[in-house]
């Protein structure tokens, strides 16, 4: 078994540096697994700027991961939130108009498996597919166990 750092090493979770000064340093370890990076890449950058919105939806979820590792304080269900059915130990970050699915290896460290824009996932049910996919996620990866945490307060992962 690996720990994320193993995995990170190899190339299969991209760490998230942001663009942080000289002087900060990190207070939360995010990394982004091949799929997430090249969704963000490719596929986030090029959807059209919003109407009425000060930040292009990159630059939303870029701002939510800097601060989510800047230690920033993040609210329940408003920054991120657990989904149901919560024994797939899945989570999502929610910038205004994307949602980053993922799930927390270890307190303070997210994985952040994969993204989709928030207007593809209305009504509710078209999460089941996404939740799906981190949970098999998460049984199949080789970090060493438990894999994720498995308690859905914040107070336990942040």
């Amino acid at each position: 078994m690996a720990t994320a750092s193993d995995i990170a090493a190899r190339g299969d979770f991209i760490p998230f540096r942001g663009d942080l000064e000289d002087d900060e340093m990190p207070q939360r370890t995010l990394y982004l697994t091949k799929d997430c990076e090249l969704w963000l890449r490719t596929v986030l950058v090029n959807v059209p700027q919003p109407p009425r919105r000060k930040l292009h939806p990159s630059d939303e979820v870029w701002s939510v991961f800097v601060d989510f590792i800047m230690g920033r304080p993040m609210a329940y269900n408003v920054h991120l939130k657990k989904l149901d059915p919560l024994g797939k130990h899945v989570w999502e970050f929610k910038p205004i108009g994307v949602r980053i699915f993922g799930y927390f290896y270890l307190k303070a460290t997210f994985v952040a498996h994969h993204g989709e824009m928030k207007s593809k996932l209305i009504p509710n049910s078209k999460y089941d597919p996404h939740i799906d996919d981190v949970h098999t996620y998460i049984n199949t990866i080789d970090l060493d166990p438990p894999p994720c945490i498995t308690q859905t307060g914040l107070a336990h992962v942040l």
